[in-house]
């Protein structure tokens, strides 16, 4: 039997996977199908049986209000059948159009049918599922034509066909269905077609046809994952053969044809234009090989300003989301799936990261909505005395979404969901939710089958993706640790505390309004969608590493530097270049973004310091200690000593500025001085930077400032590089 012959995903795991993949993966896979023999391929049989290939991993979906097979006739005269799904809630609805995978040639109304329920029931949307016509039989690109034809008439007449809404679509797709829905988002641009949001899952992007190897791959995971169960090199390569195999009989056929389709529809790379696209949510797996040409995708449209969100699935391969029974990642994927198509309430905006390392007790009490808005946008949509009490599961991996908030302070995530939610939980037995396990200010829930409605249905409602203005990408779990592990390597997202804070306290008034809602589009000459990424990034995901605070309202890097950033050009590049060092441990890209507004931050500094008065010493310090907190964050120089004797300088001037130093930025400056030093003469076994006088005297006005050392002693000793000290000083 030769190689093309046997059926390519269904084998053993291959040794190069070992380490790999999730454990309760591996026995999914191992009890039902790595002992199925090799068989020859036929067409027909896979296509009769391609529906139920992962039965053995899906669970059961909830019935809709209303589901029934019809058709529909494009402008070309050709029928498409579809699938209609219809929420319980009074239309007009919002619509979400499901294009299925399967390789170009499989698949049908039934392949992601139980996807498509989840979707209406928990983004309360009505869903279509459109069957576009299979290769081989008709000619490549039939699907992507079909498509784009179903969309259009679903636009021009659903709403008298379907009694949707036209001017809220979203399309999705997982594989062949996402490469589908990601050139629809160029298409539809191009046609004017509005699209709210495209949602895909492990999409194939790239040309397959180009390369005889997966050595020849630019992609990593290519050669990562060549043999990956379930979707691997061979049967990457065989559905490509047969998409081709539609142009013609012949190699030169075929070869003609070729000519003929758009490049876009090989390669969603060559598309001539990546500007103005929809929002888009691109989901990956990281035993698939298809991972990182998606992830490329997606940072391709983030270079292109669009609105991105990446989330990376470790540990599962390419069709892990068919697996829900079993495996958390296909729950999750669901779930945040359904939250971003979900129609935004009227909220804020905000784009926020959620990262749980639970557990975290979450209470409560009394709810009030935080702003009269609030509890009549968020209506409970379900009899909370029908549904059981939740109980919130601990997770480890790291979420990045877009989430509308509420209230009168900048507010996290967390902070936005659990305030908006309290007109939601309030009732089981009158009194609202009373524990739960979950990190307060990263909120994102991971839940037993039986719970996933009552929950879900609120997690989409106070946490579906809304419009921000900064593209974010998700690689918060490190690549070279198994997503399941429970001691992870200490990577500096597992640096997040696990205590709840001592003091909860705001460090800005409640009627300052000055930080109502932080957009980032209103901060002066932030017009690099790079900057407005990076400043989302310090807000989101720096700021809660650096501070015990689990209330970002109460977080000083929050409360204290945003408002300073939005006010003076010199804190903002001291913000932008502690974000970019941050992040360039994940994207080395981010290398010359860190150079360049450390730069302007040291030479607007150097330019300051001669003329420092009491109008100008706050801003003075605080950029010393910003850029002394980036030096530390890269790690590569000693650049840090030199800011802390200016800080130490700034501090001497302090004590004869009492009177006027009393405010709370001035006290968080002081403590996080005097912490910086210390930490970095515990790592540096050398004396402090700063004298105790100086340090003294200064902190005689911080004392007792609402428990502020829990504020400022967040921030990990490892950015002192201690482990590594101390083992060089061992050996």
């Amino acid at each position: 039997m030769t190689q093309d012959q046997k059926h390519e995903a269904l084998q053993p795991i291959h040794p190069s996977m070992k380490g790999k993949l999730d454990p309760v993966f591996e026995k999914l896979y191992n009890d039902n199908v790595a002992n199925t023999p090799l068989k020859p391929i036929d067409l027909s049989v896979l296509r009769s049986k391609y529906s139920v290939l992962y039965s053995y991993g899906t669970g059961p979906a909830p019935d809709v209000a209303r589901q029934y097979d019809t058709h529909i006739t494009t402008h070309e005269g050709i029928d498409l059948n579809v699938r209609v799904y219809e929420p319980s809630t009074t239309g007009p609805w919002p619509v979400h159009i499901d294009y299925h995978g399967g390789g170009w040639g499989l698949g049908d109304l039934d392949t992601e049918s139980h996807i498509c329920k989840h979707i209406c029931n928990l983004a309360g949307v009505a869903v279509i599922d459109v069957a576009y016509r299979l290769v081989p039989e008709n000619a490549f690109p039939c699907g992507v034509t079909d498509s784009f034809a179903a969309l259009k008439y679903i636009y021009e007449k659903g709403a008298e066909r379907f009694n949707i809404d036209p001017t809220s679509i979203s399309v999705g797709g997982v594989s062949a269905g996402g490469f589908i829905s990601l050139a629809l988002g160029h298409m539809a641009r191009d046609a004017g077609i509005p699209l709210k949001l495209i949602a895909v899952g492990t999409p194939v992007i790239d040309d397959l046809s180009q390369y005889s190897s997966a050595s020849e791959s630019p992609f990593p995971s290519m050669q990562e994952n060549e043999h990956a169960p379930t979707l691997n090199w061979g049967r990457l390569a065989w559905f490509d053969k047969l998409k081709w195999s539609s142009l013609g009989s012949t190699p030169e056929q075929i070869a003609e044809k070729r000519q003929q389709v758009p490049e876009i529809f090989a390669n969603l790379f060559k598309a001539k234009d990546f500007t103005n696209l929809p929002k888009t949510v691109i989901y990956t797996a990281g035993a698939d090989p298809l991972r990182d040409e998606g992830e490329a995708y997606g940072m391709k449209l983030i270079e292109h300003g669009n609105e991105v969100t990446i989330k990376r699935f470790p540990g599962v391969p390419h069709p892990f989301m068919h697996m829900d029974k079993d495996l958390r990642q296909a729950k999750d994927f669901r779930i945040q799936t359904a939250a971003a198509i979900r129609p935004p309430l009227s909220f804020g905006k905000l784009a926020r990261v959620q990262y749980l390392i639970g557990p975290f007790p979450l209470q409560i009490a009394n709810p009030q909505p935080p702003h009269a808005s609030s509890a009549s946008n968020c209506p409970s949509q379900v009899n909370q005395a029908e549904r059981p009490s939740p109980r919130l599961m601990r997770d480890e991996h790291g979420v990045l979404r877009s989430t509308k908030i509420v209230g009168s302070l900048i507010v996290a995530t967390a902070e936005g969901f659990a305030c908006s939610a309290r007109g939601l939980l309030k009732g089981r037995d009158g009194g609202g939710l009373k524990t739960g396990i979950m990190k307060y200010a990263n909120l994102e829930l991971n839940l037993e089958s039986n719970l996933d409605v009552s929950i879900a249905d609120l997690l989409c409602q106070m946490s579906s993706a809304s419009a921000f203005d900064a593209p974010v990408i998700d690689e918060a779990a490190p690549t070279q640790e198994p997503y399941w592990s429970l001691s992870p390597d200490t990577a500096w997202l597992d640096m997040l505390p696990k205590t709840p804070p001592a003091n909860s306290s705001s460090p800005v008034s409640m009627k300052d309004t000055s930080l109502s809602l932080y957009t980032p589009s209103l901060v002066p000459d932030m017009t690099s969608p790079h900057d407005k990424a990076l400043l989302n990034h310090y807000s989101t995901i720096v700021a809660s590493v650096l501070s015990r605070r689990t209330n970002t309202a109460s977080n000083p890097y929050v409360g204290y530097i945003i408002p300073m950033a939005m006010s003076n050009q010199l804190i903002l590049h001291c913000v932008l270049a502690l974000s970019a060092t941050h992040w360039q441990r994940l994207q080395p890209c981010m290398r010359d973004r860190a150079l360049f507004h450390q730069g302007q931050a040291t030479q607007s500094l150097a330019r300051l310091l001669p003329h420092v008065d009491a109008r100008s010493v706050d801003i003075a310090l605080a950029s010393c200690l910003l850029l002394c907190m980036t030096e530390l964050f890269d790690g590569t120089s000693q650049g840090w000593k030199l800011h802390l004797q200016g800080a130490k300088r700034l501090l001497s001037t302090l004590k004869f500025q009492h009177g006027d130093m009393l405010t709370g930025h001035f006290k968080f400056s002081v403590k996080l001085a005097r912490f910086l030093d210390s930490a970095a003469t515990t790592s540096t076994c050398k004396p402090p930077l700063i004298d105790n006088e100086t340090v003294t005297t200064s902190l005689e006005l911080a004392e007792d400032v609402n428990g502020e050392d829990t504020a400022v002693y967040g921030i990990p000793k490892e950015l002192f590089h201690l482990v590594d000290r101390i083992n060089n000083l061992a050996s």
